[in-house]
């Protein structure tokens, strides 16, 4: 059972995964994708994000090839927005993202069986990378053809925050995501008033919102609260039932 968190730069998401994975190990297996990704071929759990990304991307990349036909819609309209978009580099770097989300999400589909796994960078949360950072807009209409196309887990969790906590966690977080490495305050509000309008909008589409679970997180740091997480791990379990 796959499992995605999805929300703006600075909204927790990470920390609110890593307390319902703690809270969910108590009652069932559970597992971060990277680490199932990795147990597939044997090796231990990879702490390094660039290990990680890269084991993720040699055992995705056979899968992601024979489910090409399945998924082609989906990859036509993300080749699509991409071709749109100006900075080649980026664009590529987006390819190549989005061959790692499909490929991780058809390992999963094809063996977590029962085992909840919890996605932290998946194929909804994909819309942040065309929709976000890039200087073109997109439509409501963009959005529905997204929510229609792309792959999607049996559980989605939300987790959001308000825009000027998005800011400011996002100013100090030591370790930005490329667009806003400048620290440029500007951009990143700019950057985080675009996400958190996009994921209230993606959100709202009905078959988005039947699997979404809110987790509200305002605190001045990024964790939710015991009652939150809470909810979450009751919806998974009940999903799985």
């Amino acid at each position: 059972m796959m499992v995605e968190f999805i929300g703006s730069t600075g909204a927790g998401k990470t920390t609110v995964a890593a307390e319902v994975q703690r809270r969910l190990a108590e009652l069932a297996s559970v597992d971060t994708a990277p680490d199932f990704v990795a147990g597939l071929i044997g090796l231990p759990p990879l702490a390094k994000p660039f290990h990680r990304n890269l084991v993720s991307d040699l055992v995705g990349l056979p899968f992601f090839l024979r489910s090409l036909r399945r998924h082609r819609k989906y990859i036509g309209f993300v080749l699509g927005v991409l071709a749109r978009q100006r900075l080649a580099l980026q664009a590529a770097n987006r390819v190549r993202s989005t061959i790692r989300k499909i490929g991780v999400y058809e390992i999963l589909e094809r063996h977590a069986n029962r085992r909840i796994v919890l996605v932290d960078e998946g194929t909804v949360l994909h819309a942040h990378n065309l929709f976000v950072y890039t200087s073109r807009a997109y439509s409501a209409a963009d959005l529905d053809r997204y929510a229609s196309l792309v792959p999607l887990p049996e559980r989605i969790v939300y987790v959001r925050a308000p825009l000027d906590t998005l800011v400011r966690r996002s100013l100090e977080r030591p370790d930005p995501p490329r667009e806003i490495r400048s620290r440029d305050r500007r951009l990143v509000e700019l950057y985080a008033g675009r996400a958190h309008a996009m994921f209230e909008t993606l959100v709202d589409i009905p078959i988005i919102r039947e699997r979404v679970v809110i987790v509200d997180n305002p605190g001045d740091r990024p964790v939710a609260s015991a009652q939150a997480v809470d909810e979450v791990v009751e919806s998974i379990l009940r999903e799985r039932a």
